[in-house]
């Protein structure tokens, strides 16, 4: 078997993330959330949601969220074409951007006042 990878799976990648917020001092309490991701990829039966990876990830990510009381503010998820997300760290503000769309805010300004 190989190194086990915990950013590479759903649940262990949102357990991996906290506890990597944890260490720079974050606190979970004062965590929001934006996800972006879940399209599906390959061409499938319709009635088939087996090797819907995307939906399968979409559905463990925000059960994890919420088995960590965590607050989930903005998603765009499902679709079929990939997404890439770019936080702006002075704003807050988080895009994304779809191969065929045009960047977009997904969520405003997430950044708390100081």
């Amino acid at each position: 078997s190989g190194t086990f990878l915990p950013g590479k799976f759903a649940d262990t990648a949102v357990i991996e993330v906290l506890n990597n917020l944890k260490e720079y001092g974050c606190l979970k309490s004062q965590l929001l959330v934006c996800i972006a991701g879940g399209a599906q990829m390959f061409a499938l039966q319709k009635e088939s949601n087996i090797l819907n990876v995307g939906m399968r990830n979409t559905i463990a990510v925000k059960a994890m969220l919420a088995k960590e009381n965590l607050k989930l503010i903005a998603s765009d998820t499902g679709g079929n074409q990939g997404r890439t997300l770019k936080l702006d760290i002075p704003t807050g503000i988080v895009y994304v951007r779809s191969v065929r769309e045009t960047e977009k805010i997904l969520g405003g300004n997430l950044c708390p006042k100081y």
